[in-house]
């Protein structure tokens, strides 16, 4: 019976721990919003998927309403501006940074005219 409560106390304990370990990451993390000529389903889940391995990126979310990307990062490992030149180097302009190299999602965004309207740009 003491060796059950122990195991209890010890486990309350370890998801206090834990809990409290995520709410103080959180506090400690900022957002920006970065706007992306990324704009189809494909582009989200390329871009997303990108910025998931960059260090200090938490979460990122592309509205393809907007075409903008919200990211959440902690900024003692990251930077806006570092968060840019990742969306660049993945292949999509990041406000008034241009992507390093191009991406073809003309064939993902529809129309000549949604294409022209997003900023995605066509290979030549």
């Amino acid at each position: 019976m003491r060796k059950v409560n122990v195991l209890k106390y010890f486990a309350a304990m370890l998801f206090g721990f834990v809990v409290l370990s995520l709410s103080m990451q959180a506090a400690d993390s900022k957002m920006v919003n970065i706007k992306t000529n990324a704009c189809s389903a494909e582009c989200k889940a390329k871009l997303e998927k990108g910025l998931k391995d960059v260090d200090g990126i938490t979460q990122s979310n592309l509205n393809l309403d907007d075409h903008v990307v919200a990211v959440q990062y902690d900024p003692a490992k990251t930077t806006p501006d570092q968060i840019r030149a990742s969306i660049a180097k993945i292949g999509y302009n990041a406000d008034d940074v241009k992507a390093s190299k191009a991406d073809d999602c003309s064939s993902k965004c529809g129309s000549k005219k949604s294409v022209k309207s997003s900023g995605c740009s066509k290979k030549k």
